[in-house]
């Protein structure tokens, strides 16, 4: 009985040896996949980047304007100034948003990497003040750089009765309020502008306008008028009136000379919304 156990005892042993020798090796570790690439996206094209400013500024959203720029991005506007600072960008943004300035976009042709387009703006006081929304014509371009805005340059050129109307607005402000308009002439002397100067200067348009409406002014003399004003007294044999001195034109008979310092109006003129100029207190506008 003993020698069954033994050779049992060795069978089961032999079994589970030969067991484990035929039994399927285990199965090989999965290969990791490969990372996924992550797509880089396409750089965009010059004109969606200034379509994209375009509409930023026409939404009055300054901080979506501004992130379009490059770190250097410049900007110039006219003769008035050319600058990299961003503040004083922003700032003039603002200033252009508080008078609720409007672009409309007439074309704009690419010549890689410049952009150019033709475009008017009008604003809170050419809307106000001069009938008919005169506004100003500018060529803009915009050159951008691997899907920034690297420069922007505007060349403006005003109608010439938005400038009309700066003109009587400025001599309206020295009249009637002489220290306020020292301080906003000097204020864009040394570009100090920005939302609250936009504010303020959009107040002083309507109550301009107001005044308007309150004193009707004397109808326009025209060279003919003074010519057939001088035939109809000498026909009447009234040399008292033939000899008087008649003036024509549009501030004929009512004492409105330009402001002092304003120039008249060139087409390469250039001047700030609003129609003031930095030049305003101490040379031309």
């Amino acid at each position: 009985m003993k020698g069954q156990w033994s050779k049992l005892f060795v069978v089961t042993v032999v079994f589970l040896l030969l067991g484990g020798a035929c039994a399927a090796p285990p199965p090989p570790m999965p290969t990791p996949a490969p990372p996924t690439a992550t797509p880089v996206p396409p750089t965009p094209m010059p004109l969606d980047i200034v379509q994209k400013y375009q509409d930023a500024v026409a939404r009055h959203d300054v901080d979506a304007a501004m992130a379009l720029f490059t770190d250097d991005g410049t900007y110039t506007w006219g003769d008035y100034f050319t600058s990299s600072d961003k503040t004083l960008i922003r700032n003039w943004l603002e200033y252009a948003a508080a008078l609720n300035m409007q672009t409309t976009v007439n074309a704009c042709k690419l010549t890689d990497p410049t952009v150019t387009c033709d475009w008017r703006y009008v604003e809170e006081c050419g809307r106000i003040g001069a009938t008919g929304n005169f506004g100003v014509d500018a060529n803009v371009v915009f050159t951008v750089k691997e899907g920034k805005i690297s420069r922007i340059v505007v060349a403006p050129n005003p109608d010439p009765e938005y400038y009309k109307w700066t003109q009587a607005f400025l001599k309206w402000l020295e009249d009637t309020n002489p220290a306020e308009a020292r301080s906003f002439t000097q204020a864009l002397d040394t570009l100090k502008f920005g939302r609250e100067f936009g504010e303020r200067l959009s107040e002083l348009c309507k109550e301009h306008a107001e005044s308007l409406k309150a004193t009707p002014t004397a109808p326009e003399v025209t060279p003919l008028d003074v010519v057939q004003k001088y035939q109809d007294a000498v026909g009447r044999h009234d040399v008292r009136v033939a000899g008087r001195r008649e003036r024509a034109g549009p501030a004929a008979g009512r004492g409105l000379p330009a402001p002092p310092g304003v120039r008249p109006l060139s087409r390469e003129g250039s001047r700030p919304p609003g129609g003031l100029d930095r030049r305003a207190a101490q040379g031309p506008s």
